[in-house]
């Protein structure tokens, strides 16, 4: 689905909304110490939380699709009154010296939408409607110049509303424009620099239609979907394009038949964006899962939030390490150590920000560090609003305020933490989905549990389990296996950030890889295994040894 679709999708309940504008832009400011009893305060930074208020007149109505990217001006849609029209949408952008201000429209046009931002602010890109058929012309907005039409491919405009055009991102210095244009029955994506105009990027093999929805700071790489349907048949599929190789699928998730990429990071490396599949032509969505795609490891779905059944990506920072999009009801914030996580917890519980009366509802869009964040809600006032997050590094699920895996226990009150404040999850070491000792190993299955069902890595020896705590070794894990007082084969120091935790298990001295601190396994699974592990290495070889032994006495 095109950002133009999906934002279209999402706006039958929001324009229903009749209040007013009613107020000054809302700000809260917290001083935001990341801190855990007992422990000294690791840090403290300023946590800001923006509402952006909307344009003057029309309905009340404000919702952002791009950032810059230090994250100081946003970019979007809000709605006011034009000539004898009501609620119209107008394009914005916004920096906090200036607030919401809309952009200047073509000669001819009233209604106009900013889906992109350069990197430095300066280019925004988007659309303009002429009528309320919405016969729209790509647009190119340049800070200090008036708006210029970008044209359209030249196909036949055999559609009911002649040609349209949709510029959806924008390159880092804005030189390079991507989006679709369309003759009102398909659309193809295409790629426009000033010197070669509009170029068509095609579509995927068998397909009839396109769309581009991203582009790396360089313009080499777009990203989109690619369509076929007919009376019988709907497939999307998310693709990305490069001179070198034209447009390329980057696969779905498994069983997935409709899939959009949405985000990209700057280098295009990492695309991130949301798999589905769909019942066509009975309209059914069977689920929807946001997803992570890098060449090395193809498409990786990220999860839900808890409770939800949907998820979508909507964008990545820089270097793709963080992911955030919207669930069932609520925004949400992805990175590997800490998963899909509720922005709005994080911000509350994990910083003690005031957001009383704010739902977030989506996040659109994320700056080239990933510590400020832009999406919409519903504001205290029941409005839909616009709105604007800057925060530190993410805190690690141990000391972020938030019961993360569902089990009642919170932060250093959660064993799986081993009391490590900045232990990054509350999951037990062995299905965490992190390789926490080093070895190259990771969890019981590879890492396959918290990655959806797709292993990262092989297995890490050191556990037995989903449950196991640790990764480590019995003889370095940090913890009394046999209740004999001893710890590990250094008291448990190199578990314990150099400290020991009591006298060394004399079963481990100058053994740190073994895997059970008694003198011989007696208890665990491993313990049981190595107990039976000759019985069935003996009976492995009886039918050899029967064999050899039939062919003897014949």
């Amino acid at each position: 689905m095109s950002k133009p679709m999906r934002l279209l999708a999402g706006l039958h309940a929001l324009l229903r909304s009749t209040l007013r504008r009613s107020g000054p832009t809302r700000r809260v400011v917290f001083a935001a110490c990341i801190a855990a009893v007992g422990v000294p305060r690791a840090g403290t930074a300023q946590v800001t939380f923006t509402g952006l208020g909307d344009l003057p007149g029309g309905d009340f109505l404000s919702l952002p699709l791009g950032i810059s990217a230090d994250g100081s001006v946003a970019v979007g849609l809000s709605v006011s009154d034009f000539e004898q029209f009501s609620d119209v949408e107008q394009g914005f952008r916004w920096t906090e010296a200036e607030g919401m201000a809309p952009l200047g429209n073509l000669s001819g046009a009233f209604a106009s939408r900013a889906n992109g931002v350069s990197a430095d602010g300066q280019v925004v890109v988007g659309d303009m409607s002429e009528s309320f058929e919405y016969a729209a012309q790509a647009v190119r907005w340049t800070a200090g110049e008036s708006p210029v039409g970008l044209g359209f491919l030249p196909t036949d405009p055999g559609g009911p509303y002649g040609f349209q055009s949709h510029a959806n991102a924008a390159s880092a210095n804005g030189s390079v424009i991507v989006g679709d244009s369309s003759s009102g029955s398909t659309a193809e994506a295409f790629r426009w620099t000033e010197a070669g105009g509009m170029v068509g990027l095609g579509h995927l093999p068998g397909d009839i239609e396109s769309y581009a929805t991203g582009v790396s700071v360089d313009g080499s790489v777009v990203i989109g979907a690619s369509r076929f349907q007919d009376s019988e048949t709907f497939l999307q599929r998310p693709y990305r394009w490069t001179a070198a190789t034209g447009m390329v699928s980057i696969g779905q998730l498994p069983g997935g038949n409709w899939g959009s990429a949405s985000g990209v990071s700057a280098d295009g490396s990492v695309i991130v964006g949301d798999s589905a599949f769909s019942d066509y032509p009975a309209g059914d969505i069977g689920w929807v899962e946001a997803f992570r795609w890098t060449e090395a490891e193809g498409v990786v779905g990220l999860g839900f939030l808890p409770g939800d059944t949907y998820s979508a990506a909507y964008a990545t920072s820089a270097d793709g390490s963080i992911v955030v999009g919207q669930g069932t009801s609520a925004a949400f914030v992805w990175d590997a150590a800490h998963g899909m996580r509720s922005l709005r917890n994080v911000l509350a519980s994990a910083y003690g920000l005031e957001l009383t009366g704010w739902t977030l509802g989506a996040a659109t869009a994320i700056s080239a560090d990933g510590r400020t964040i832009v999406g919409d809600g519903t504001n205290p006032s029941g409005q839909t609003e616009a709105w604007l997050a800057v925060l530190p590094s993410l805190p690690p699920q141990c000391s972020d305020g938030i019961d993360n895996d569902g089990d009642g226990l919170v932060d250093l009150d959660d064993p799986d933490c081993l009391g490590d404040p900045n232990h990054p999850r509350e999951l037990p070491a062995c299905s965490d989905g992190i390789d926490d000792d080093g070895d190259g190993f990771i969890d019981f299955d590879g890492g396959a549990s918290a990655n959806g069902g797709v292993p990262v890595a092989l297995p890490d020896p050191g556990c037995l389990g989903a449950s196991g705590r640790t990764e480590s070794p019995a003889c370095q894990d940090g913890i009394d296996n046999d209740g004999d007082e001893g710890i590990d084969f250094d008291g448990g120091a190199a578990a314990n950030h150099g400290v020991a935790l009591g006298r060394p298990d004399v079963n481990c001295i100058g053994s740190p890889s073994r895997d059970y601190e008694t003198l011989t396994p007696t208890c665990g699974l491993g313990a049981e295994l190595a107990l039976v592990m000759p019985l069935l290495m003996w009976l492995r070889g009886y039918p050899r040894r029967q064999t050899r032994k039939n062919n003897r006495m014949r």
